[in-house]
């Protein structure tokens, strides 16, 4: 099978194995590829072989802006602004040891905080997420006593065989 007319092999040079791990980092797989008039995924394959990671680089501004914003800011608005994933924003943020501030964390758990009250009525789908958790806190409770550990919950159970 063929992409764009290249076969899936390549036939792999010392010049274009070199050529391939000065440029990895920098180019992209297509670039490369078009470069050596190779198949995408050999290049990619062989870059695997020679165990070559791109650096995924974090220039100042952003490390700054992540710096100054991320306790008070959500981490998916810090994504869209930086113009990183979310678990991006999460590993950086964690090797930098960077904390949400405790003001931060109260208003934001007293914003999704739901009513909750004698007045309050639940809605079908609430009722069912929460029928569907008792089953399964059920069904992992009952897996664990067959096997001699402890329960998690303070549910009677009988006929768990």
């Amino acid at each position: 099978m063929s992409v764009k007319g290249r076969t899936s092999w390549f036939h792999w040079t010392e010049e274009s194995e070199k050529y391939l791990i000065d440029n990895y980092r920098n180019m992209s797989c297509k670039d490369i590829a078009d470069t050596l008039d190779a198949n995408v995924r050999c290049v990619y394959n062989k870059a695997v072989y020679l165990g070559l990671r791109k650096e995924r680089i974090w220039d100042v501004e952003r490390i700054r802006y992540l710096v100054e914003n991320y306790a008070t800011t959500d981490n998916k608005t810090l994504a869209d602004n930086i113009g990183k994933s979310v678990a991006a924003i999460n590993k950086k943020a964690s090797l930098l040891g960077l904390k949400k501030a405790k003001s931060y964390l109260c208003d934001l758990r007293i914003h999704n905080l739901k009513p909750f009250g004698k007045d309050r009525v639940l809605t079908k789908e609430e009722v069912e997420k929460i029928h569907t958790r008792r089953r399964e806190s059920i069904r992992i409770d009952k897996i664990r006593l067959k096997y001699g550990l402890p329960q998690r919950t303070k549910i009677k159970l009988t006929n768990i065989y």
